[in-house]
Formats: structure tokens, sequence, C-alpha cells
């Protein structure tokens, strides 16, 4: 009779599609898009810190996670005179306060994430450096436009360094209220209205004077190159450019 009502349990079960353990395993976690909707404890920002060099004092890394979702990571190499640029996408799950940042080349960088929130580096099998290792980036706290009131010369246009001997020096200058820009093409003035968010950039319709110049090639490519700006990163001297999908335009030194 016994073996009776265990048949006919296990067969009522069967037909309700109820399963036959009581716990199963939970399914792992996914991964969570970079969207304002979805991120509790991190969003759009840069982020600034020293991480380990195999060969040099340190790196110094800034880390810019933009709101559509990609990032741009400007690396600078202590004690060399070098730096680089590097963009991709990321994504944050939040149940593992885990952030990924995908490059468009290369292997995929790893970061837990803790309250303030701070990124902290972890190795590529996802566990913490040892302790010694200095490899936290804290993020920046909003603050006032970065553009505003400063002055800037072109040092690298397409990829090229850009030489000052062969005509007059480019020049970019933000007004100190903001909204405007103005500025030298190397032969014709320019001026116009921008707008500046976080880390986004975008210039309006930009007005300039007509005169002619030997080599006004060069300043044609740079008005140009104005008109395809989504975004920047000012990182000390130095100012980047970069189009939407996070390849660098042009390069300036600090003037003002």
């Amino acid at each position: 009779m016994r073996h009776l009502c265990i048949t006919a349990a296990v067969i009522i079960a069967l037909a309700a599609g109820l399963p036959l353990h009581a716990a199963a395993a939970p399914s792992p976690a996914p991964t969570v898009t970079a969207t304002a909707s979805s991120t509790q404890n991190l969003g759009a920002g840069t982020f600034k810190g020293v991480t380990p060099c195999a060969d040099c004092p340190g790196i110094k890394m800034t880390i810019t996670l933009r709101s559509d979702g990609d990032y741009i990571l400007h690396r600078v190499y202590l004690g060399r005179p070098a730096s680089f640029d590097e963009h991709g996408t990321w994504s944050y799950d939040a149940r593992r306060a885990l952030l990924t940042l995908t490059p468009d080349k290369g292997a995929t960088e790893l970061f837990s994430v803790s309250f303030t929130p701070t990124l902290h580096m972890l190795d590529a099998a996802g566990h913490p450096l040892p302790s010694q290792l200095q490899s936290t980036l804290t993020q920046e706290k909003a603050a006032a436009p970065a553009l505003a009131g400063t002055g800037w010369a072109l040092t690298e246009l397409g990829g090229k360094p850009f030489a000052a001997a062969e005509q007059h020096p480019v020049t970019m200058q933000f007004d100190a209220g903001g909204g405007r820009v103005s500025g030298s093409g190397g032969c014709n003035r320019y001026s116009g209205p921008y707008v500046e968010n976080g880390d986004t950039l975008t210039f309006g319709a930009l007005a300039s004077t007509k005169m002619m110049c030997a080599n006004i090639t060069g300043e044609d490519a740079y008005f140009a190159m104005l008109t395809k700006v989504a975004s920047f990163v000012r990182s000390g001297e130095q100012l980047t450019l970069y189009d939407d999908r996070g390849a660098v335009l042009a390069r300036f030194g600090y003037e003002k």
C-alpha cells in the first residue's frame, strides 16, 4: 500500500509540472548593461588612480564611463614620456558589484566596486591584487564645467603631430561664462556656441573670417574635425577630443 501511495504522489507531481527536488541551484546573476536605470551604485563618471606597472613606478589611469555604455581609458606611464588611449564598452553586474571593461582591442579588465563608488583593480581571474600594490581608482566629484575659462593650443590632429612653425598656432578659448568658444584655425578667427555636459562636448555652428592664406587645407581639416566632436577628456595640461565612437580626433596643450 505504501509503495502505491509513493507512486501515486510521483505521478501527481509530474502531471502538475512540479519539481521532484525541493532545492534547485540558483541561476547565475546576469551581467547588467550599463544604463541609468540598471546601475544602482555606479553610473557615468570619471575615475582616477595609479595602478601597478611591471617595470615603472606605476600607471596613472583615468577611466571615463559614459552614459551610453562606452568608456575611454587614458594611461600615463610614470617615469616615461608615454601615454595611451583605449576605448570600448563597459558593463556592471550590480549583484556582484563588478565592473567589466571590454576594449575594442585587447583583453577585458575587471574592477570591484565599493560604496563610494571606488574601483579596485582585479586580476584576469577576478581576484583582488596583493594588498601592497596600488590598485584603487576614485571617482572625481561632479564639479563646475572643466573647460570654461581655459585656453588650448593644437598639438595633434588626425593622429599626426601639429607643427606650429608651418602656420600660425591653432587655438581654442572657452569663455569664462561658459557656452561660447573662439580661437584661430591657423589663418581665420572663429567663434560660436558649445555645450559641455559631463564628459560630452559638442560645438554648434561656428562663424569664421574669410581671409585667404597659403596653407588653408590644414585649417579646413581642423574646422571639419570640430563638427565630429562628441566627448572630451581633460587630463592635466592635455585636452583630448573624441568622436561618437571614442576615436581620438585631436589633442591640445594647455595655454591659459
